[in-house]
């Protein structure tokens, strides 16, 4: 008797495919000795990705332009009904968008995900997708956050976003186990309130070379309805003290975050050739470009005799620095995977041997 698979069978098996190919799950980090890709940004000790969801007004007015003060991205979760009470801002959004911060999804009505029939959480999914992507330009919308928490059909929610954030109050492990429910902390009255507890959940992420992910909502209880109000000064504080430890924390939008890691994972370095003066290597992921557009963190032991070296993407010079670990010294920088040959030229005291 022949097997007939339903169309549920036929969608789980066509999103666990889809989350394995954007994931990088099915390939693994390859780095030849002399080689390092750092697990966070800049080899720091921990990510941090603050989230804020509701579309509450406070987020455009006060927090972004806060958190522009400190160079530091964002993420806005955002619903995108006009019958909201907040309707989305688009202009505001647009800018924000612009100035590097995420736009992603908190589905079109907010309803709990565990209540919804496949066709009602099917079109949530799609239709908040792509209503911001209509509205926000030369952005992608890649991420979900879950209204409530509720993950609902994480296959289903697979194939229309590569990661989603959860609740669960944990620090998230360098390697998720599952990216369809990334965990976080509220902050504010229902949460994390304080400058002290939200600066620990940092210092816990870095001890453990992981990633912290706050969940925010209103801005100093001026909005009224919005869900766990915190003031700008707690938020303020947080800031500062993530900017005074640069060196530790790299802080960058949840989805930025979550394609890092996915990249890292499935790089592969090769090295096309060293000798003389010149070290050039190939760096890939066989990710979906379209999604996958992060700077990795990369650096290459120097040569004996090597005192300093610049180094070229594509002809292109990237910004680099030299650092010296354990006597060894090596050359850092940012690149892009899947675009192009790296070659790194040895610095003499004249100049450059290219």
């Amino acid at each position: 008797m022949p097997i007939i698979e339903s169309s549920a069978t036929r969608r789980l098996w066509f999103a666990i495919a889809f989350l394995l190919t954007l994931s990088g799950k099915c390939a693994s980090q390859t780095v030849p000795a002399g080689y390092q890709v750092a697990t966070w940004r800049g080899f720091r000790s921990a990510a941090i990705s603050y989230t804020f969801d509701d579309n509450c007004p406070n987020q455009l007015a006060i927090a972004v332009p806060m958190f522009d003060r400190f160079g530091f991205k964002v993420t806005l979760f955002t619903v995108t009904s006009p019958k909201w009470v907040w309707p989305a801002n688009w202009s505001g959004l647009q800018k924000a968008a612009l100035g590097g911060d995420e736009i992603a999804s908190h589905t079109i009505d907010h309803p709990k995900f565990d209540t919804l029939s496949d066709s009602a959480l099917q079109a949530e999914l799609s239709r908040s997708r792509d209503t911001i992507n209509a509205h926000i330009k030369g952005k992608r919308c890649i991420t979900i956050a879950y209204p409530y928490c509720f993950p609902g059909n994480e296959a289903m929610d697979a194939e229309y976003y590569i990661a989603a954030r959860g609740c669960s109050g944990q620090i998230v492990s360098k390697t998720p186990s599952d990216f369809m429910n990334i965990s976080s902390f509220v902050c504010g009255d229902q949460g994390l309130n304080t400058v002290t507890a939200i600066d620990a959940e940092a210092d816990s992420a870095a001890a453990r070379n992981g990633w912290c992910v706050y969940l925010m909502h209103g801005i100093n209880g001026t909005e009224p309805g919005a869900y766990s109000p915190i003031s700008q000064d707690t938020i303020l504080a947080t800031l500062e003290y993530l900017s005074a430890h640069p060196d530790e924390f790299w802080v960058a939008p949840f989805g930025t975050v979550a394609r890092y890691i996915k990249e890292r994972n499935s790089a592969s370095v090769s090295e096309v050739s060293a000798h003389g003066d010149s070290i050039t290597f190939r760096m890939t992921d066989n990710l979906d470009g379209s999604y996958y557009d992060v700077p990795l963190t990369v650096r290459r032991e120097l040569p004996e005799g090597w005192d300093s070296a610049i180094v070229y993407q594509n002809d292109g010079p990237l910004s680099s620095d030299i650092v010296k670990i354990d006597r060894v010294r090596y050359v850092t920088f940012d690149a892009l995977p899947d675009t192009g040959n790296v070659t790194i030229v040895r610095k003499t005291g004249n100049g450059f041997d290219r």
